[in-house]
Formats: C-alpha cells, structure tokens, sequence
C-alpha cells in the first residue's frame, strides 16, 4: 500500500513527515523515518504521535501502546455512550409506559368518580339555574301584583273620592248655595221693610200731627153743641182716627 509523504525540514535537523490519507498506525514506514510529527485519525481510534524517534523502539511501542489504548479508550466510550443512550432509552421507554399505564389506571379508575363529579356538577348547575329563573319569576309576579294592586287602589279611591264628591260635596255645597242665597234674599228684604218702615213711620207721623190737630178742633166744637151733634161730632172724630190707624 503506498502512502504519499511530503518532508520538510523543522529546522533542527528533523524531518517532518505528512501523510495524506492517514494510513493504519501499524502500516507507517517505521524504517525510514527518523522523525515524524503524525496526527492519526480513523474510524476505529485517535493517536497522537509527537517527535517520535525511530532510534529509540520504545517510543514506538510507547505509541503503539497508546494507539490501542485509544483505540480502547474509544471503543469503550462509544460502548458507553451506547450503554448510556440504550439506558437513557430504556428509561424513557420505561417512564412513558409507567406514565401511560398510570394515565389509564388512573383513568380506568377515577372514570367513575369523574363521570359521578360531572353529573353532580351539572346537576347542581342545572338546580342553581332553576332556583334564579325561580326566583326572577316570582319577582316578577310579586312586582306586577304590587302594581296591579297599587293601580286597583288608585283607582277605587278615585272612584271613591268622585262619588264622595257627587253625592255628598255636591249636594252640601249645593244647600249652602242656597242658604247663603236666601240669607241674603231674606237680609235684603228686611234691610228693604225697615227701609220702608222707617220712611213710612216718619211719613205717618207729620200726617198724624195734622190730623190729631183737625181732631181737636172737632172735638172743641162738638162739645158746644147739642148732645146729638155730639154724636155726630164724636162719630167723625172717631172716623177721622181710624183713618189715621189704617195709615
């Protein structure tokens, strides 16, 4: 298997090999090499080999010793990376199936006593909805009896109120109309009598003056005569005071 080297002096008098592609660690040209600088990398391992001398074949067992180490090393991290992730997985695995066995146990369960919760809570929903249309209902009633009945007493004591008017108001009012008209008619009439009395009085009296004076005379000059032109004279005397009484 050939491998392409490309040397190049470091400046101390080594020469530093370059390998493209990194060959296998046991197929390096060990012979021709008096010192390389190799970094070594594949699928299988991880070595890293610095100035290693070929003079001395300890070194290159030491590197060997380290390549498979590594080499271990690797395959023991992958194995554990892989125990890890398997346990990782299987712990994953494991809760999910403990958490979904307990959902469902839980669920098998406690289904019952959900079911049993759900139907009380809608029923005592369902109950509490029935007693507020209740009680908005008889609210209601209470209300529009109270203004039915409000309106109903209004209305009764209007009628009431206008009966009371029309049967006793009316007719009180109507009588003291006319007690007060006939007090005044009658307070007319009397104030027009004593009007009248007064003025006739003093009427009466300048004629009755007059007349007692003629009466005297007639009386003087009956008395001087016979008894029978007495007669006559008392006579219209008497007349002329019946008159006077008639006035």
């Amino acid at each position: 298997m050939a491998f392409e080297s490309a040397p190049s002096n470091t400046g101390s008098g080594h020469v530093m090999f370059g390998f493209s592609p990194l060959p296998p660690l046991a197929e390096l040209p060990w012979e021709s090499l008096n010192t390389i600088s190799l970094s070594y990398l594949s699928h299988e391992s991880l070595c890293v080999c610095v100035a290693l001398s070929r003079r001395k074949r300890s070194d290159e067992g030491n590197c060997i010793g380290v390549a498979v180490k590594l080499r271990c090393l690797a395959v023991g991290l992958v194995v554990v990376v892989v125990v890890v992730v398997v346990v990782v997985v299987v712990v994953v695995v494991v809760l999910v199936v403990v958490v979904v066995v307990v959902v469902v146990v839980v669920v098998i369960e406690v289904a019952p006593v959900i079911v049993v919760l759900v139907i009380v809570n809608v029923v005592v929903i369902v109950e509490v909805v029935v007693v507020i249309v209740v009680v908005i209902v008889v609210v209601v009633a209470v209300v529009v009896t109270v203004v039915v009945v409000v309106v109903v007493v209004v209305v009764v004591v209007v009628v009431i109120v206008v009966i009371i008017v029309l049967v006793i108001v009316v007719p009180i009012v109507i009588v003291v109309v006319v007690i007060v008209v006939l007090v005044i008619v009658n307070v007319v009439v009397v104030v027009v009598v004593v009007v009248v009395v007064v003025v006739g009085s003093s009427s009466s009296s300048s004629s009755s003056s007059s007349s007692s004076s003629s009466g005297s005379s007639c009386c003087s000059s009956s008395s001087s005569n016979s008894s029978s032109s007495n007669s006559s004279n008392s006579s219209s005397c008497s007349s002329s005071s019946t008159v006077w009484l008639h006035l």
